[in-house]
């Protein structure tokens, strides 16, 4: 490395010159590479996970519907206390009952598992 190091120092001319042609060839052999470009196509189409999410669109169309998450938070006591869930399992069974929404789910709906459970 030290070697290449002083070499371009005793060569600084050369190296530059050399920059200036590179950069010159390139952009003339690579002119017509933003022709051949596509937009998009972040992910590969032959991935697991592309491959896996058209399978879940294919088998539940409304997957590809957008989630929303409703923060509930309690002005006084938790949220395990009667009257935070009541109002809890009361804004989760209204959400359900939408025609709009797919799916609703609450921590007060679900069925809670300490971390021992799993």
């Amino acid at each position: 490395m030290r070697r290449l190091a002083l070499w371009v120092v005793d060569h600084a001319r050369w190296v530059i010159v050399g920059a200036v042609v590179f950069v010159v060839v390139a952009a003339v052999l690579g002119r017509d590479a933003a022709s051949q470009l596509s937009a998009g196509g972040f992910e590969n189409p032959s991935s697991e996970s592309v491959r896996t999410a058209r399978q879940l669109l294919g088998n539940f169309p409304a997957a590809g519907e957008p989630d929303f998450v409703v923060l509930v938070t309690a002005r006084n006591g938790s949220i395990d206390d009667p009257p935070v869930a009541a109002v809890g399992k009361d804004l989760t069974e209204r959400l359900a009952g939408d025609r709009a929404v797919v799916w609703a789910a609450s921590y007060w709906s679900l069925q809670r598992t300490t971390a021992r459970e799993y």
